[in-house]
């Protein structure tokens, strides 16, 4: 055979591929963009939980309260504020290590990126309270933070898609900061289609913040009269 026909046998249609927003088909590019904020929002949800935590298990906890003047909310505050600037600094580092020194494909804006990921840092941040509000023992939240934080990965739709799940899966996909974030990544850096295509889930990672309302005098409770237990 000559080379015209074994090319026929070999490859009898030849494709023509013309991707959009990932041209070199980099797995780099899929894989650090999500992986990486994958692996914050694990490092903040448990330090969060940590940090409060560690206070009820070393007791404490009633001075912690009492430099707040009970007041839960400034201590909270004077506790994750620190911690916020830290986490959203190393968050911002991330997006401009990718698109302005990697030069990952940005179809959109930069500045909509480090506003995702500052909405999925603070809703780290609120899940944190909320599941150390739930528990507040500090083996069992850290157990069920690390389980969260984790699960967050296969439920993202990076590696199988959302539509490939079981439909039970598909709602607990939107349980996780990573889940909105990895849309708002898609729909600017990759599709740059705007804010009109992902608004919802930056909405979502809004209403995260609204979690710790929901069991923060039960956290104030365990901090003050420490009736649970430490070990």
């Amino acid at each position: 055979y000559s080379e015209s026909q074994i090319m026929g046998l070999v490859q009898p249609i030849v494709l023509e591929t013309h991707q959009i927003g990932n041209p070199y088909t980099s797995y780099q590019i899929y894989l650090a963009n999500v992986i990486l904020p994958g692996i914050l929002q694990l490092i903040i949800i448990v330090m969060v939980v940590f940090s409060i935590g560690y206070e009820l298990k070393m007791r404490t906890s009633r001075e912690w309260m009492k430099t707040a003047d009970n007041s839960i909310l400034i201590a909270l505050a004077g506790k994750l504020l620190p911690y916020t600037a830290i986490f959203l600094v190393i968050g911002i580092s991330m997006d401009i290590l990718f698109f302005r020194v990697l030069y990952f494909p940005m179809a959109g804006s930069l500045l909509s990126i480090i506003m995702g990921t500052s909405l999925m840092v603070f809703a780290s941040i609120a899940v944190g309270v909320c599941l150390i509000s739930a528990m507040p023992v500090l083996r069992d939240a850290i157990s069920l933070a690390a389980l969260y934080s984790v699960m967050a990965f296969s439920l993202v739709g990076l590696t199988l898609p959302i539509m490939g799940m079981h439909p039970i899966l598909q709602g607990l996909c939107n349980l996780f900061p990573l889940r909105h974030f990895f849309m708002i990544y898609v729909n600017e850096a990759l599709m740059g289609v705007g804010f009109s295509y992902y608004w919802i889930h930056v909405v979502a990672l809004l209403a995260f913040l609204l979690l710790p309302y929901f069991g923060i005098y039960r956290l104030r409770n365990a901090l003050i009269h420490q009736n649970y237990p430490l070990k």
